[in-house]
């Protein structure tokens, strides 16, 4: 400023504190608006107008600044949307390519240990990297057919320049710069909107051009003047400390009227003007800090700005807050909206009284004091203040939307000092670098609702409709760390709280049902209960916790193989009633009764326990029974039923000793022998069996080559006592044109007498003429039916129908003398001429 004697005349500050350029302004302000200038003084006028619109400049800066931070902040949010969906786009083109290669009719794969994959789930696969990785894999039919696939130069043909991991990198990558401008400006517009009530006068204005040109027309032709000495910063909000050196006093009247107020014990309101809050706080009294008086914005703001003067009197005033709490409401109010030090006033209220954070927490403000602690508390007062509150932590976890609707902007990362579990997740979707913040850092409570959420709206993962039917296993498939690692960290709550409360989580796959078996410390029968929902079938035990190994089977979730049985059959948890029940189902009779067990030494248990195995009912011991590639040595101790089933399907070696396990089953004995009749022939001198057994083997399925040998064995001389053996003997002599020549004359009387019909008895009277004496034959005719009984000595002339048989028999008759002749009657019977009396 150019020295004159004028201004040497306005410099009347003995301290020397003003600044002469406003001191200039303010004069050139008085000659040029007189009138204006003594309005001015009042706090009116067109000069006081635009002073007084800095609180609303204020407020409107800090909303554009938090409206550009909330736009970014949704920007950077979508941008972490667009990356998954990216992946998810270029996995497709990898696994197209690879379905590509894989032969009609076969619809799964199986590699590095992961088997039965769909190829319809390639995409959502968790190891699909490794996938693209392999060299081969195993392609899988419907049928169970097999075949290698070489996926060697696999990605080259979908990208010849860049491996799929350059292009994942290449997608993550972009999203990662953008997300760093970002939040460069972000800090920046953070940084300003810490420092905005600090701003001076001039710069704001500055930024509000549009909105303050209408106040500047007031002034007509001199506009351009006070704009000039508005916009540089010489007419500003300071204005009073120049203005009251024309008047009395350096107190204004607002400063006079606020001490007045206060010295009759009335308390001003806590936003209440004070132009010169120095001036006013000398003219104050020591008790007046005690005092309701001193909650005063800008008298908090001056004592605050001006510690080491100040400090008693801050003191004071904190301790009548800390006994006066539940009647500070206004004031912090008031404060927390136009306050310079609010970072400065609440750390010192924590220091001065620890109790603060809690009586704020139960307070009917507690929103807006957890909004100013979020935002303006220092680092270090941040990490402890759950140490002053336990409940500080709950409280923003069920309030922390209401919290963010004061929109008091922070960091958001100042959230991560504190355990939060935000209940309802879904209500922060407004902030979205919020939601991301929590989202990443598990800052919420593990339900449907959250994870679903952060799955779909802040992570953008694809396939969130899959949450509904396969929760655990889209979220390992996602590959994200964070939503991984918030199960992990308590999965017993995520076991409770989700997959056990979703009613249509039933289609998770086997390798996240095997993870969920993995966790030790879970008990058994919540595991069951998640295990009972789930429709997917385990492809082996390899990896099932052997506490599981029962359960598994008792409840079907394991495919029906042999190799599976054999590995529960030799388990340490072993449970023989489980697997029998497994065995009883339909879906596993249809899977098992086509395969043949192992017959090596290995599958050994197995095959032990369906032969012994006396739970099985007949029908399904029988399927199995079947599938057994091996005979065994003895029968094993199971219900007769079953023995017969053995016998049957020849799964027990014909031995002597095996005959014997049959001992108390005389007619297993016989089928038995029946059904290894070779055998037995061979060494029929072993065995202690008597004509009655013979008799039964008759009677079953053997050839008739093998009835003669048995016959041969019989005492054939007893045969005239037994009817039903004798019969048995005729019909096989019968049929097999095979009478013996030292069949004894009773045995073959016998054998005609009780065989029929009659066209059997008289093929076998032919058969054994030259066996039979006279009085055989005599014996024999009395007992066949009519007419032959009247073939005897004596007038009558009886007649038979003409046959073969019966021609051979008459002639057979006749020349043995029995009859006299016969001869053809004219109907063409048999006409007999018995012998004369």
């Amino acid at each position: 400023m150019i020295e004159t004697p004028l201004t040497k005349n306005l410099q009347t500050d003995e301290e020397n504190i003003l600044n002469p350029d406003k001191l200039l302004a303010v004069l050139i302000y008085k000659n040029v608006f007189p009138s204006d200038f003594e309005e001015l003084h009042r706090e009116k006028g067109k000069l006081a107008r635009i002073l007084d619109s800095y609180d609303a400049l204020i407020t409107r800066t800090e909303s554009l600044y938090k409206s550009q931070i909330s736009e970014l902040e949704k920007q950077i949010s979508e941008a972490e949307k667009q990356v998954p969906s990216s992946l998810e786009e270029l996995r497709k083109i990898y696994a197209m390519a690879l379905i590509a290669k894989i032969p009609a009719g076969y619809t799964a794969l199986d590699f590095n240990g992961s088997q039965n994959v769909p190829i319809q789930s390639l995409c959502s696969l968790q190891n699909f990297e490794q996938l693209l990785e392999a060299e081969q894999v195993t392609c899988r039919s419907p049928q169970g057919h097999r075949q290698y696939l070489n996926l060697t130069g696999l990605q080259a043909e979908v990208n010849t320049s860049m491996t799929y991991q350059e292009r994942k990198q290449e997608i993550e990558h972009k999203s990662d710069e953008f997300k760093e401008r970002s939040y460069k400006t972000i800090r920046e517009l953070r940084t300003k909107t810490s420092h905005l009530r600090m701003t001076k006068f001039n710069e704001i204005i500055r930024e509000n051009t549009q909105e303050t040109e209408e106040l500047f027309e007031a002034f007509g032709e001199s506009k351009e003047l006070v704009k000039f000495l508005v916009f540089e910063g010489f007419l500003d909000d300071t204005y009073y400390q120049y203005t009251s050196l024309f008047h009395s006093g350096r107190l204004s009247p607002s400063d006079n009227k606020f001490l007045i107020q206060i010295r009759a014990f009335n308390n001003p309101e806590p936003d209440f003007q004070i132009d010169n809050p120095n001036e006013v706080i000398a003219a104050m009294r020591e008790d007046d800090f005690r005092q309701r008086f001193a909650l005063n914005v800008v008298l908090v703001d001056c004592m605050l700005s001006n510690p080491s003067d100040h400090d008693q009197k801050m003191v004071k005033l904190l301790t009548f807050i800390s006994a006066n709490f539940d009647a500070c409401s206004d004031f912090f109010s008031a404060y927390y909206e136009k306050g310079k030090y609010t970072s400065e006033l609440i750390s010192q209220l924590i220091d001065k009284w620890p109790s603060f954070i809690i009586a704020a927490r139960k307070s009917p403000d507690n929103i807006a004091h957890a909004a100013q602690f979020l935002a303006h508390l220092p680092e270090t007062h941040l990490k402890s203040l759950h140490q002053h509150d336990a409940g500080i932590a709950e409280f923003l976890s069920i309030n922390l939307s209401e919290i963010l609707a004061m929109e008091i902007d922070f960091e958001p990362d100042r959230l991560k000092e504190f355990q939060i579990e935000v209940h309802d997740l879904e209500r922060i979707e407004p902030y979205p670098a919020i939601a991301r913040l929590l989202t990443e850092e598990g800052l919420y409570q593990t339900s449907i609702r959250n994870m679903e959420f952060a799955f779909r709206e802040v992570l953008g993962l694809p396939s969130a409709n899959e949450l509904q039917t396969r929760h655990y296993s889209t979220i390992l498939n996602s590959g994200n760390v964070t939503l991984i690692g918030k199960i992990d960290d308590d999965f017993a709550c995520y076991l409770t709280s989700v997959l056990l409360t979703l009613e249509n989580n039933t289609e998770e796959c086997a390798s996240t049902i095997i993870k969920v078996l993995g966790h030790d410390e879970i008990e058994s029968e919540q595991i069951e209960a998640f295990l009972e929902m789930q429709s997917t079938k385990l492809p082996s035990l390899a990896d099932v916790p052997p506490r599981f190994h029962a359960s598994i089977f008792r409840l079907q979730k394991i495919e029906a193989s042999w190799e599976n049985c054999l590995a529960f059959v030799t388990s340490e948890t072993f449970d023989a009633e489980t697997l029998s029940a497994f065995l009883e189902y339909k879906d596993s009779q249809a899977a098992l009764s086509q395969i043949t067990i192992d017959g090596g030494n290995s599958a050994l248990p197995l095959r032990q326990f369906i032969f012994n195995n006396n739970d099985l009912d007949e029908s399904t011991y029988k399927t199995y029974i079947r599938t057994l590639p091996n005979q065994f040595k003895k029968f094993p101790d199971i219900d007769a039923e079953k023995l017969l089933i053995l016998i049957a399907e020849d799964k027990v070696i014909f031995s002597k000793q095996s005959f014997e396990d049959l001992s108390k089953h005389h007619e297993y004995q016989v089928f038995f022998i029946s059904k290894n009749i070779d055998t037995y022939l061979e060494s029929k001198d072993q065995f202690s069996i008597d004509d009655d057994f013979r008799e039964n083997l008759l009677e079953l399925d053997i050839t008739d080559e093998h009835r003669l040998k048995i016959v041969e064995d019989m005492d054939l001389a007893l045969v005239a006592g037994l009817p039903q053996r004798a019969s048995a003997i005729g019909e096989l002599y019968y049929r097999t044109k095979a009478v013996p020549s030292h069949l004894p004359q009773e045995a073959a009387q016998a054998i005609i007498i009780n065989t029929k019909p009659i066209a059997v008895q008289i093929a076998l009277f032919n058969m054994c003429q030259n066996i039979l004496s006279d009085d055989n034959i005599w014996q024999i005719l009395q007992k066949m039916p009519n007419p032959f009984p009247e073939f005897r000595p004596g007038w009558r002339q009886p007649t038979i129908p003409q046959t073969e048989a019966n021609v051979e028999l008459v002639n057979f008759l006749t020349a043995r003398g029995i009859i006299s002749s016969w001869k053809e009657t004219f109907f063409g019977d048999i006409r007999i001429y018995n012998r004369r009396p």
